[in-house]
């Protein structure tokens, strides 16, 4: 048999937007460029006024901001 997966469809900027302040730990690791640290990192610094902020959190320059911001809201 093959097992079927229940989860969300993979996470692609084209989807729904993830809302930066309520967005749980695994939402944020399946966005390409975030891992657990970062991902750490950003649940430590909500509340967040917008998901521009997250050029303040550690570990995401420019580059992987650039990368990422289209998966928020």
């Amino acid at each position: 048999t093959i097992a079927r997966s229940t989860s969300t469809p993979p996470l692609t900027p084209g989807n729904s937007k993830l809302d930066i302040n309520n967005a749980s730990e695994k939402q944020l690791e399946d966005v390409p460029g975030i891992g657990p640290t970062i991902a750490g990192r950003i649940i430590a610094g909500r509340p967040f006024k917008s998901a521009d902020d997250l050029k303040n959190v550690k570990g995401i320059g420019d580059i992987r901001y650039g990368k990422i911001r289209s998966y928020f809201q």
